[in-house]
């Protein structure tokens, strides 16, 4: 009996889609190991002037889960220019990032990482690569997913547009992603990197190495496509035609029709779920085309507060005087954020009970937790899978 009723829960919590950029599409679906499931960007813990970049993959990876070489991983890496509460990444600084796998023999891989075709990594799955001389750090591996939230009080919102007492259960408890963890000088990647108004865009996407480099999936922010154009009714699926935009440098006409998918969203759905009218049109709007432009921003020069993501996008929408160093850590509460700013234009008025990762993390490099691989484990990302 008790066996039937753990498979039922395990059923019960992958019976509904992932939130986040996990699954975010019926095409990333077929592609595992090209389903870029979230991006981080952050000041290193050991050394301030270094600048961290995670982008995880394969989410509910099970057991025997790997990277391919059919599929690379691109950071692209833009110099932001922020003036009057605006940002454009228009600038000639541009920096291209290329991770590639070579599978050696079986599951052995070796993954080489260039920056603008100049190489800068060349490690073996599984354990920590470090170059003295440059300061360059890597790891690739299965790891335990540090994302978190729970289900039933994101269900309602994303789905529903309805608030409701969170359980604080963690979803993604026991279940696994690859990772690729690169950590370098802020001064390998733009001239002039003390800078105090040096502002980095970073996006990060997957691509069909074999498929003359088709682009299968690309993260910036971890709420565009879940979180902000989930079809609902007779809505259209955008996911997929937006996973394959140019990451910087959208469709024109596309763009519009995400921007008003995602000011749709805030208006109609999220912003009445408390009761209260939060939301103008033009807020929306001005939401919107901050949003639909996918790539986190991060100012490794500025103050960290440990409260820093959507730090700089505060900072341009609500007039603020000043902003913190912005980016992503694997510990920021995202769910709370963003949902939380949809509803009520305050991303620190809700939260969802759950208020870390399932496993601890370390602040050494590799900043992350061993992958849980026990039958339990197991199964939830056999079932995760299976029902996604």
């Amino acid at each position: 009996m008790k066996i039937l009723l753990f498979i039922f829960s395990v059923l019960l919590i992958t019976a509904t889609a992932y939130p986040s950029d996990h699954i975010d599409g019926p095409v990333t679906k077929n592609h595992d190991v090209a389903d870029i499931s979230d991006l981080y960007v952050f000041k290193s813990p050991e050394d301030s002037r270094n600048v961290v970049f995670v982008v995880n993959t394969y989410p509910m990876v099970g057991k025997n889960g790997h990277f391919s070489e059919k599929v690379a991983y691109e950071f692209i890496v833009r110099r932001a220019l922020l003036e009057n509460q605006f940002v454009s990444t228009m600038s000639l600084d541009s920096i291209s990032i290329l991770c590639s796998i070579d599978e050696k023999n079986g599951h052995q891989f070796n993954i080489n990482c260039s920056r603008n075709d100049s190489p800068i990594v060349n490690a073996t799955y599984g354990d920590v690569f470090e170059d003295v001389n440059t300061g360059v750090k890597f790891y690739s591996d299965m790891v335990s997913d540090p994302f978190f939230l729970d289900k039933k009080w994101v269900d309602s919102l994303v789905q529903e547009g309805k608030l409701v007492t969170p359980k604080g259960e963690n979803l993604m408890d026991k279940l696994n992603v690859l990772t690729l963890m690169l950590e370098l000088p802020v001064s390998m990647l733009f001239e002039g990197h003390n800078d105090p108004n040096l502002v980095m865009a970073v996006t990060v996407r997957s691509i069909a190495t074999q498929q003359n480099n088709e682009q299968l999936d690309w993260v910036g922010r971890p709420e565009i496509t879940n979180f902000s154009m989930w079809p609902l009714g007779e809505d259209e699926e955008l996911r997929d035609m937006f996973n394959l935009e140019t990451p910087y440098d959208l469709s024109l006409t596309n763009k519009e029709i995400y921007k008003k998918r995602i000011s749709d969203k805030i208006l109609n759905h999220y912003d009445p779920a408390d009761g209260q009218t939060n939301w103008s049109l033009e807020e929306a709007l001005q939401m919107s085309e901050m949003f639909v432009n996918d790539f986190l921003l991060y100012a490794p020069n500025q103050a960290c507060t440990g409260n820093d993501f959507l730090g700089i996008e505060e900072w341009m929408f609500f007039m603020r005087s000043d902003f913190n160093c912005g980016g992503r850590r694997l510990s920021d509460d995202i769910v709370d954020n963003v949902l939380s700013l949809y509803v009520t234009r305050d991303p620190d008025a809700l939260d969802d009970d759950v208020t870390g990762p399932y496993k601890e993390l370390p602040n050494t490099f590799p900043y992350s937790s061993e992958p849980s691989l026990e039958r339990a484990a197991q199964f939830k990302a056999w079932l995760a899978r299976k029902f996604k």
